[in-house]
């Protein structure tokens, strides 16, 4: 899609405010991050919005504004201007403690290097989202141990992160993404620190949760091979959105 396009999706995204919406709506988005006393735009007014059951590839050149995008679409930064609405909440609206609470029911994490707890198994660290909301009990390993079953590594369970291989500490990433069943998944170079199966392995389960279960995946990337696993491309450039097809 050309800018011209892209501007008119714009127009579409304005044409949706107040209705039911998208499960993700974003309108004139800024970031302007201070730096000794200059003011430096990451984001310049960005658009667009995204529906449930879509699998979205963010692409775009180091400081292009895509990872800054993703952390307001993960409730982990606010945006300076613009609104923000999240499965219809409006998030820059919400205390603190309020806006982690969204983050934790509605949103699952995947980073480029796993962010594992080295002591603990592969099955404590799925559990952890389920205790940071409040869940205890049995239940907890269940779930669990079927969000393991899910990534193909439930004979794993009890493997520290330093027994596992890097593409096994990815899965068990996802696992934890996704043991709460979030509305979406925000996943952050996902494949930056695998080889090409590994990559290929970890975007396949990836697809599975999207066409499977119908979960949302946003995917921040620069590698066109991981994009073309998705069904729509955004391509960012300067704080704004260039492409959207």
């Amino acid at each position: 899609m050309a800018v011209g396009q892209a501007r008119a999706r714009k127009g579409e995204v304005k044409a949706m405010a107040g209705a039911a919406g998208p499960l993700i709506y974003c309108q004139d988005l800024v970031k302007i991050y201070p730096l000794s006393g200059v003011e430096i735009p990451a984001l310049r007014g960005v658009s667009l919005h995204i529906g449930a059951g879509e699998m979205v590839a963010i692409m775009g050149a180091s400081g292009s504004g895509k990872s800054t995008l993703l952390n307001i679409l993960g409730c982990m930064d606010e945006q300076t201007g613009g609104r923000y609405l999240l499965d219809g909440v409006e998030v820059s609206t919400l205390p603190e403690q309020e806006r982690a609470a969204l983050r934790n029911r509605k949103l699952g994490f995947v980073f480029q290097r796993y962010n594992l707890l080295a002591r603990a198994s592969a099955l404590e660290n799925v559990q952890l989202p389920l205790y940071y909301a409040g869940e205890s009990g049995p239940a907890v390993r269940q779930k669990a141990l079927e969000a393991l079953q899910i990534v193909g590594l439930a004979e794993f369970a009890h493997h520290r992160p330093n027994q596992l291989s890097g593409g096994q500490q990815q899965r068990v990433a996802i696992a934890r993404a996704v043991v709460g069943k979030p509305l979406v998944i925000l996943a952050d170079e996902p494949t930056g620190a695998l080889d090409t199966q590994n990559s290929a392995e970890v975007m396949e389960i990836f697809q599975q949760l999207n066409r499977r279960q119908g979960v949302t995946v946003i995917i921040v990337t620069h590698e066109p091979e991981v994009a073309a696993y998705c069904r729509r491309k955004i391509i960012m450039r300067d704080g704004l959105i260039v492409s959207d097809e």
